[in-house]
Parts: C-alpha cells; structure tokens; sequence
C-alpha cells in the first residue's frame, strides 16, 4: 500500500486518470461478466426444474418397464455430466479472464515505468548527438555554400562572356546587312539621277538644234527617238511612283529573310557545335550537353531529325554506352542518353529505324539491363526503350526487324529470367513496405523506400507488356 501511495504521489494528474479509467473499465468488464454469469444460473435453473419434472413423470410411466429403466437411468447421468462440464468449463474461463486482466494491469504500470526511464536516457543522448551533429553539419554546410557560389559566379561570368561575343556578333552582321542595303540604294539613286541629267541635257541639245536650223533627215530621226526613249522613261518612272507600296512590301519581305537567315544560321551553328561536341568531346559534359541541346533543337525544328539520322549520332551515343562504367557521372550520363534515345526513337519513322534497325542495339540494351538490375530508374527506361522497339507504331509485325531478331536471339530468355527477379523484388518490397504504411507520417518518413516501389512496379509492368509481345 505504501508503494501505491507513492507511485500515486509520483504520477502526474493525466497519468492518474488514465490509470482511473483502466481501472474502472476491468470493474466495469468484470462487473458485466458477473451479471452474465447470475443471469446464466438463473436461467438454468427453471430448464433443471422442469427436467426434473420430465424424469418424475418419466419414471412413473417407466415403473412398468423395468428393464428400460436402468437404459433411462444411465442416460440422464450422461446429460447431468455434459452440463455440469459446461458449467465448471464457463467458470474457469471466468477465472482465467480476470486473472488476464489483472495481469494485464500490473504489467502495464511496470512496462510504462521502464519504458519512461529508457526514453529519458535516450533522449539525453539524442540530445548531445544531435547538438554534436548540428554543429558539424553547420560547418559542412558553410563550407559548401561558399564553394557552390564561388563556382555558380564562375559559371555566371563565362555565361555571360559568351553570350555578349554572340550579341556583338549578332549586331555587327545586322550593321553590315545594313550597310549594304544602304549602298544599293545609293548606287540606284545615283543611277537615277545621271539617266536624268542625260534626259535633260539631250532635251536642251534637241531645243538647241531646233533654233539654229541645222536639222537634216538623220537628225530628225535620231532625235525623235531620243524623244520617244525620254516620254517612255517618263512613264516608267510614273509607274514606278504608282507601285511604291509595293516596294514597301518588297522590302518587308526582305528584311524577313534576313531574320529567317539569322535563325537557320543558329540552328545550323548549335547543330554543329553539338555534333563536334558528341564526336570529338572526351568529357562527360561535353556528351551531356551535346544530349540536352540535340532535344531542345528537335522540339523547335521538326525537319531537324533527318539531319541527325545522316550524322549517325546514334551510333556515337552507343560508344558512348559502351564505354561507361558505374560511377555516379557516368550513371547520369547515361540517364540523359536514355531520355533522349526515349525522345528520338518516339519522333517519327526515321528515328526509329536508326535505333533499332541497328545490329548492335539487341547487345547494348541487353548489357543496360544486366547492368542496372540494381538501380531502379535506369532499369525502368531500358525496359520502356525495349517496349518502344517492340510495340512499334505504324509499323507491320512482319517489318519490326528488331521484334524478330529479339525473339530469334538468346535475349528473350535472358528478359524472362529478369521479369521474374523484378516480380519477386516487388512482392518482397511491398511485404516489407505494408506494415510501414500503417505508421504516422509514413510518407515522409519512408519516402525513398516507397518511390522505389513505385518505381519497381513501373519497371514490372514495363516487363509484362515487353513478355506480352515476345
């Protein structure tokens, strides 16, 4: 009893109430079996009176039948024993049932004290790791801030180098488009301006021969034509004075061939620049920015794939496969190689037969899934590049050369043998990942573990339709 007064003492207000309403619930509960019990007796007891009934008036008509009377006898003995079990096996359970719960108290209040001497000394140690953490992390995260910046200004100032030397490009090729227009004007105003000095002075030589009478036959004639070509440059320049909205547009037309120039001559210069880059480049970033720049140029110019197909940039890009290893660059790497296999082979007819009408794209692909089996997100695109080479659209079955070679070669059961892995690392994830979902906060707390689900169930299904169509 002292005990309990001084764990009463110990407890707070809401730990006492909660023991309260444990407490009064057992005694509601037991009080309820009680009366289920009493109410069980007194039931029993109107059904024993009544068979005792039975057997009196049973044994007066058997007094007769002597024989079948032992018969009777041994038969309601069996019946008194079966309730009489019933009845001794209902009060056990009784007994056992609050036993449990007594139990079941005592060893709460004792599990909650232990538990709360253990939560206080974990959490007195969390304390000083994470103080001890934060501040290295701190640390860690100054440092990385000043370098991050120090390179994002690096990058920023050559960023804008290049794009003031293309600007000042740019402009003097607008000036000189300029200056030469300007010059053609010119020479057209000077050629102008001499045809009608000429005009003029051949009218006052014409005025001049008139008043001396010095005219004769050839003169004359010679002179009229000169005055029949001086009316038809009148009307000419008339006409021309009629149509000049018309020149306007002309001009119009002009300057709009020019911008039109400029920007086939950028497409044409960051096509090359990505070319030279994929063919001659021997950095990472030189492949990847080749990559991003060739799918930006495709979204813009659509009959820009034709040249792409002709430059076999498909074939530079499966060297490039062929030669990279596991580290985390070449892993990126060959992530933006797949986005943009997954882009091109998706653009039209042309793209695709230059993917997969290849004899070494059935080796390559097969190598990317033996390969990534482990890493989820590349494995998830190799697997939707099959598919596309695979379920080709507007293309006949008895075309698709690529569907033929994959079900005539050794790879279809290499496919079948890895669908299989990737079925049992699914069941095996979502088993795992089933009870974690019932936890509070769980989506932030499992968050990695659930989008790799997500991912490996992108990658079966993937798998399925692939096995579908082989």
């Amino acid at each position: 009893e002292q005990e309990q007064e001084q764990e009463q003492q110990s407890m707070t207000p809401k730990e006492f109430k909660k023991r309260r309403m444990m407490v009064s619930n057992s005694v509601a509960m037991c009080s309820e079996m009680q009366q289920s019990f009493e109410k069980l007796c007194l039931s029993a007891e109107p059904l024993q009176a009544l068979f005792r009934c039975y057997l009196a008036r049973k044994h007066i008509r058997l007094e007769l039948r002597a024989t079948e009377y032992f018969t009777n006898v041994l038969k309601l003995q069996r019946i008194t024993k079966r309730v009489r079990c019933k009845y001794l096996a209902y009060r056990d359970s009784c007994v056992v049932l609050q036993a449990s719960i007594r139990g079941y108290t005592t060893r709460t209040c004792t599990q909650r004290q232990a538990h709360m001497q253990a939560e206080i000394c974990v959490i007195w140690n969390t304390l000083q790791q994470r103080t001890n953490f934060f501040m290295l992390r701190s640390s860690c995260v100054t440092i990385q801030t000043i370098f991050r910046s120090y390179l994002a200004r690096k990058q920023h100032r050559q960023r804008q180098r290049q794009a003031h030397k293309q600007q000042c490009m740019e402009m003097l090729l607008a000036f000189y488009r300029v200056h030469r227009f300007r010059a053609c004007l010119q020479r057209r105003r000077r050629a102008i301006f001499s045809l009608q000095c000429w005009f003029r002075s051949m009218q006052q030589q014409a005025l001049y021969r008139s008043q001396h009478g010095q005219l004769h036959d050839a003169q004359f004639a010679r002179s009229v034509i000169q005055l029949q070509a001086m009316i038809r440059g009148k009307f000419v320049r008339l006409q021309c004075a009629q149509q000049h909205p018309q020149l306007q547009s002309r001009i119009a037309k002009v300057q709009r061939a020019h911008a039109n120039w400029r920007r086939e001559r950028t497409v044409n210069y960051s096509l090359q620049s990505a070319l030279r880059k994929l063919a001659q480049s021997r950095s990472l970033y030189g492949v990847s920015e080749a990559c991003d720049t060739l799918q930006a140029l495709l979204r813009v110019v659509p009959n820009l794939s034709d040249r792409i197909v002709e430059h076999n940039v498909v074939g530079a890009l499966y060297a490039v496969l062929r030669n990279s290893n596991r580290s985390v660059p070449h892993l990126t790497l060959v992530n933006k190689i797949l986005d943009f296999l997954l882009f091109f082979g998706q653009y039209d007819r042309k793209c695709f037969a230059a993917i997969f009408h290849r004899n070494d794209t059935l080796d390559i692909l097969s190598e990317r899934l033996q390969i990534h089996r482990l890493d989820f997100v590349l494995f998830e695109k190799t697997t939707k590049l099959l598919f596309i080479g695979v379920d080709a659209a507007g293309v006949a079955l008895a075309q698709n050369t690529f569907l033929l070679n994959l079900r005539n070669s050794d790879v279809h059961r290499q496919i079948r043998t890895v669908h299989n892995i990737m079925c049992t690392k699914l069941e095996i994830a979502k088993r795992v990942n089933k009870p974690l979902h019932r936890e509070p906060n769980a989506n932030e707390k499992y968050k990695m573990k659930f989008e790799q689900e997500r991912v490996l169930l992108q990658c079966v299904q993937n798998m399925n339709a692939l096995v579908e169509k082989l």
